[in-house]
């Protein structure tokens, strides 16, 4: 009797992870946001959002606290001065003030709405653009990810929540 107790509990376990596995599949599988792309093309996780039917590259960025935008890029897309500023440090340590903006922005059928800070970001992205042809609008930062509960998986090449 306690036998068949026990192995009706581990049949019921059983059962009850293959399921919670088949739906956390189906989860990650609905806002997985693939990098294998721009991996193959740069050696950098690229993903490539849209506004409308604008595509936009971004650079995701775990090093960087916020998300950035070219300066550049604002004339072209549709973007909303947040009539505030803060002042940001480059690679070299040198502080740079930085206007913000919120930009809608989706892939697939998920869009988001994300602070940026606008940097003139070309000439760090020239080389990246010389060498494969990508034009990078923007960085993608750790608040993005903080924001939306994405990780990134660098086995199976996407960012999950």
């Amino acid at each position: 009797m306690i036998i068949s107790i026990v192995i009706l509990l581990g049949i019921i376990a059983i059962i009850t992870l293959q399921w919670y596995h088949l739906y956390r599949n189906k989860q990650k599988e609905k806002t997985k946001i693939s990098f294998k792309e721009g991996l193959d093309l740069t050696d950098l996780p690229i993903v490539t959002f849209y506004q409308n039917s604008k595509k936009l590259h971004f650079l995701l960025d775990t090093g960087s606290n916020i998300s950035y935008i070219n300066k550049k890029v604002l004339k072209d897309i549709e973007a909303e001065s947040l009539g505030s500023s803060s002042s940001t440090f480059g690679v070299e340590g040198a502080g740079i003030n930085t206007e913000h903006y919120m930009i809608q922005i989706g892939y697939k059928d998920q869009v988001f709405t994300e602070e940026f800070g606008a940097l003139d970001l070309s000439p760090a992205f020239s080389a990246i653009e010389a060498e494969s042809g990508i034009k990078l609008h923007g960085i993608i930062g750790n608040k993005f990810f903080e924001k939306y509960k994405y990780i990134l998986d660098f086995r199976e090449l996407i960012a999950y929540r």
